[in-house]
């Protein structure tokens, strides 16, 4: 085995020699330092060679304008330890996490050196990931900033004063659009900079329009409008379907969703990535915009509507419309999610597994052979020995190792609430893929992984 259980008496000194090791080398795996590496405790794991990272992880840290924080002190809490990492333009690199499933927590230092906790995941995904930070409270409250200038408005008073600017985008199901390239007309962006509670200096962004307790990323604040008036149309909240959009849409460097992004090898095209037979039943389904604006425009080619997959109005009504039918399609009890949270996740659980891949992940009655399938999938061909190492955490139950990693992807992917503005107004419930299934009436099962040796 890779490690040592610490027993009675035991020392770091002793345990070096009992492994040829030296004893700074075995402070180093393990990170010790100072008082506690003469301060082992009886069961402690003591790891004798460098293992692999399941999780690389870098965090980025952005404020409500979602702009870098310049810096800032944080303790991440993960593999069962605790440390405080100061960092710079919002930026954490190379987080090494050993174990996923006991997830992760981050709490951010403000001005009265008490810790706030931002961000809690209790199991993580596996491989490289960017995880992105956006403290409604390190902004708004302005509780993270030196304390200096004169109050000019109260925290209070700006949220009331902040109004939804935007002007109507006129552009609707039937009115004539273009098939070849889309355009729209956006409000202009207010800027401005108050003294709020305590002199603390708030950045306004007008743009981060509130209607709807509702908060994109400023460079996809363009695609507002249609996320909620679709959500409006097909029962969703703002909330939920931007979640699902941001999890499926084809996204630049800066995370702006892609309109006019194409998969060539999949043909898959536009904001939300329709196929085109996908895109093309779509079009026949008259409670979406495209199918009222094809209805209405018999004369369109085929080419002339797969090429308005490029639209973003219609793209992204047309993901709320799919993930209706798919609803439908499942043939599970869905109406009894009220959650917006659960809702998101069920929605992305039928766009990755397909409306009758869902129902047996939900009711548990996919084969073996199927999950290991979908499981060697997600790791890709060069990941093969990864998959592999991550089925014997599972003692090579293919059924539970996909089962979890599923579980753990769509909670990672999928957080409602990191598009509200002001969670107290919510429900603040984030109910978990796993809850979800519960209450869809399906077995569930969430197995501890077997320790890797």
């Amino acid at each position: 085995m890779n490690y040592y259980i610490v027993k009675d008496r035991d020392t770091l000194w002793g345990i070096s020699k009992k492994f040829n090791v030296t004893v700074k080398r075995l402070a180093e795996i393990n990170d010790l330092s100072g008082s506690s590496i003469h301060k082992i405790r009886i069961g402690q794991k003591i790891y004798i060679n460098k293992i692999a990272a399941e999780l690389i992880l870098k965090i980025i840290l952005l404020d409500l304008s979602f702009k870098p924080i310049s810096k800032g002190i944080v303790r991440l809490e993960y593999d069962g330890k605790s440390k405080e990492v100061t960092f710079k333009d919002g930026i954490i690199n190379n987080i090494e996490i050993l174990d996923h499933s006991k997830g992760l927590k981050v709490y951010y230092k403000n001005i009265k050196d008490d810790f706030d906790l931002i961000a809690h995941h209790k199991t993580l995904p596996i491989g490289k990931k960017v995880l992105r930070l956006t403290s409604r409270q390190m902004k708004v409250a302005g509780t993270h900033y030196p304390q200096s200038g004169i109050v000019q408005h109260t925290i209070d008073e700006i949220k009331k004063s902040l109004k939804n600017l935007a002007k109507p985008l006129v552009k609707g199901g039937s009115e004539k659009a273009d098939t070849s390239q889309s355009s729209m007309i956006l409000p202009e962006p207010i800027n401005d900079q108050k003294r709020t509670d305590s002199g603390n200096s708030t950045h306004i962004i007008a743009s981060q329009f509130t209607e709807e307790n509702f908060i994109l990323n400023t460079v996809n604040n363009k695609y507002r409008k249609f996320v909620i008036d679709a959500s409006k149309r097909h029962g969703f909240t703002p909330h939920s379907l931007a979640a699902l959009i941001h999890a499926e849409a084809a996204k630049k460097s800066n995370g702006e969703w892609d309109s006019k992004s194409f998969n060539a090898s999949t043909n898959a095209a536009g904001l939300t990535q329709f196929l085109k037979g996908t895109w093309l039943e779509i079009c026949k389904n008259k409670k979406s915009l495209i199918g009222q604006y094809a209805s209405n425009n018999k004369h369109l080619t085929e080419k002339q509507l797969l090429n308005l997959r490029f639209d973003p109005e219609f793209s992204i009504d047309a993901a709320a419309t799919y993930a209706v039918v798919n609803f439908k399609w499942s043939k599970l009890p869905y109406q009894k999610l009220t959650e917006p949270s659960s809702i998101a996740k069920f929605a992305y659980l039928l766009h990755h597994e397909g409306a009758g891949g869902a129902r047996s992940f939900v009711n548990n009655s996919f084969s073996p052979e199927r999950a290991k399938l979908l499981l060697l999938a997600q790791f890709g061909n060069k990941g093969k020995q990864n998959a592999l190492e991550y089925l014997k955490r599972y003692k090579n139950d293919a059924k539970a190792a996909y089962g979890t990693w599923l579980r753990v992807y769509i909670d990672a992917h999928i957080n409602i609430y990191d598009y509200v503005l002001d969670k107290s107004k919510t429900s603040g419930v984030n109910l978990s893929l796993d809850e979800t299934i519960k209450i869809l009436s399906g077995q569930t099962f969430s197995p501890t992984p077997t320790p890797t040796p």
